[in-house]
């Protein structure tokens, strides 16, 4: 608690939730928020930016 964590990687532009419905475009650059779930935790909300 209390500590914070950075991790840089790159995203290969896929949706992987279930549910996610089909989008042929790939996403483009703009601000984009990322919520990730593991089990019953949530993460908090993180803001990023594809160039």
């Amino acid at each position: 608690p209390g500590k914070s964590e950075r991790a840089q990687f790159t995203w290969q532009r896929n949706r992987s939730a279930p549910g996610c419905t089909l989008v042929e475009a790939n996403p483009q650059p703009g601000t984009y928020v990322l919520v990730t779930k593991l089990e019953e935790r949530t993460s908090n909300k993180a803001v990023f930016e594809l160039r």
